[in-house]
């Protein structure tokens, strides 16, 4: 999970109240239409329920404008933020009530969002394979418009997914992938994809090469000021010792595991980013 630095936070609590301002104020529908999706999407990780709510406010918006994009958005954002709190058959719902819209009038780029949110979706079920077939459909599309911090994020998750498959050498090529273009284009995607190296670090055993990831993380993590990834890799340290029988280092590795600014639904890290510039503000989601 990337929470982005005190700084970025306050601009971003800042920008929320901008927009609410603004939303008391116009009488424009299409605008107000996209200041409910992007509060919807400035809160997803944080408030599921109240952007479930803008989204809903977005949806009734695009039927009194009859715009048939604005209305597959919207299902997308109520798909996303129920996922977001774990009700993966509604978020399926209205992810393929959005898909089918967006297919329909010719939409790729909405569609490619969709689809990752099914992606997400597969994931949280258990059905890992179907999870790669959507991530990589999302994939094609983000390649051909070079959209890094979303090819970031498929990279990552499909990564994920092989993981979860025990097919740890195709894991690692996706991961490797989702790093090398984090480090040229976002830094501070990093911590999660070390914790998701890590972790397939400590399924092969290899527990000198988990340590070097979790470690790396961290400081990574505590240089964002990222707490999220520091919760992780506390507890996963910790989850070392144990193996180790070290049982006082896991106890104390526990003990300071920092209160997550954004709470966790699910337990692998997995990245999520709502939208895009110029209102983009890069979250993780968590998967299990």
């Amino acid at each position: 999970m990337l929470l982005v630095a005190p700084t970025l936070l306050f601009a971003q609590a800042y920008q929320i109240d901008s927009l609410k301002n603004v939303l008391g104020k116009t009488t424009d529908n299409s605008l107000k239409f996209d200041i409910y999706i992007q509060l919807a999407d400035a809160i997803i990780h944080n408030d599921p329920a109240k952007s479930l709510e803008y989204s809903r406010q977005a949806l009734a918006n695009s039927y009194s404008e009859f715009s048939k994009q604005n209305e597959a958005k919207a299902y997308n954002r109520i798909g996303a933020a129920y996922w977001s709190f774990g009700e993966v058959s509604s978020a399926f719902e209205n992810e393929k009530i959005a898909y089918e819209i967006a297919k329909e009038i010719g939409d790729k780029e909405l569609e490619a969002r969709c689809l990752s949110i099914m992606a997400n979706i597969f994931y949280t079920l258990g059905d890992y394979a179907q999870a790669i077939v959507y991530d990589r459909e999302a994939l094609e599309y983000f390649f051909e418009i070079q959209n890094q911090n979303r090819l970031i994020a498929m990279y990552n998750n499909i990564g994920l997914s092989f993981t979860k498959l025990n097919q740890y050498d195709s894991a690692e090529h996706y991961l490797t992938k989702a790093y090398n273009l984090s480090d040229k284009e976002n830094e501070y995607l990093q911590p999660m994809i070390l914790i998701n190296f890590g972790e397939i670090s400590l399924k092969r055993k290899q527990f000198d090469k988990t340590d070097k990831y979790y470690k790396d993380g961290l400081e990574l993590a505590i240089k964002f000021d990222d707490l999220r990834a520091q919760s992780e890799i506390y507890l996963s340290l910790a989850k070392i010792e144990l193996i180790h029988s070290k049982d006082t280092l896991a106890l104390f590795y526990s003990k300071i595991t920092p209160k997550p600014i954004f709470f966790a639904i699910f337990i692998a890290p997995a990245i999520f980013i709502p939208e895009d510039p110029p209102n983009i503000i890069f979250c993780f989601s968590t998967r299990s």
